[in-house]
């Protein structure tokens, strides 16, 4: 038997063969590469804080897929408790753009925006998370710190009250809720407030305490 074959045959043969082995090469390679396992990891060392960390794993996530929500808000955290709020509210604001139900991402570029002192921007990041989710604390309670630092105390007390109709262990909200009855000139109420965010173990409520309620 002549077991020879003609080049020509050899050469049809490879065209096809190594192409469709190159394409199956390169496709089980890009598909060991999962966009989620990177945002596992992100969030592993977003919870260690590990925030440089943090950024690189969302990063390549967001390089695989450009349109992670979760990839962008969670890289924008990691960046703005790094106090680079700036690239935080960029990474927010693209988180935004993919998903505009995200409240979480709202929140998070009011707080950024909170940051930098744009406290009426913050306050309309806020209102755009509560349409979206009414049942969050922090959301008030966000806000109302935004509404405190404009020093629209009566607005920052009823925000810090809605905050704690929805958690009543929210001890920041008692505390700042505290200090604003004080100023408003509740001092009784103020200091009932205090006295409960110390209760719940919040201790520079102690401090004021002292102060105001003798």
């Amino acid at each position: 038997m002549n077991l020879k074959m003609n080049p020509l045959r050899i050469f049809f043969i490879l065209g096809i063969i190594l192409p469709a082995f190159t394409t199956f090469f390169i496709l089980s390679t890009s598909c060991s590469y999962n966009p989620e396992d990177y945002i596992k990891k992100g969030l592993t060392k977003l919870n260690h804080h590990d925030y440089e960390g943090a950024i690189d794993s969302y990063s390549k996530a967001i390089e695989i897929d450009t349109n992670l929500t979760d990839a962008y808000t969670k890289r924008g955290i990691a960046k703005y408790n790094l106090k680079d709020y700036m690239e935080a509210i960029e990474d927010f604001t693209r988180a935004i753009e993919i998903d505009p139900a995200s409240s979480e991402a709202l929140n998070h570029r009011g707080l950024a925006k909170h940051s930098i002192q744009q406290y009426y921007e913050a306050i309309s990041d806020f209102n755009k998370a509560l349409l979206i989710d009414s049942t969050d604390a922090s959301f008030f309670y966000n806000r109302g710190l935004s509404k405190h630092s404009l020093n629209d105390i009566k607005g920052a007390i009823t925000d810090f009250t809605r905050a704690i109709d929805h958690d009543q262990k929210y001890s920041l909200a008692y505390f700042f809720r505290g200090i604003d009855n004080i100023e408003s000139g509740n001092i009784g109420e103020g200091c009932s407030d205090l006295k409960m965010a110390e209760s719940l173990g919040l201790e520079m409520a102690r401090g004021l305490r002292e102060i105001y309620c003798k």
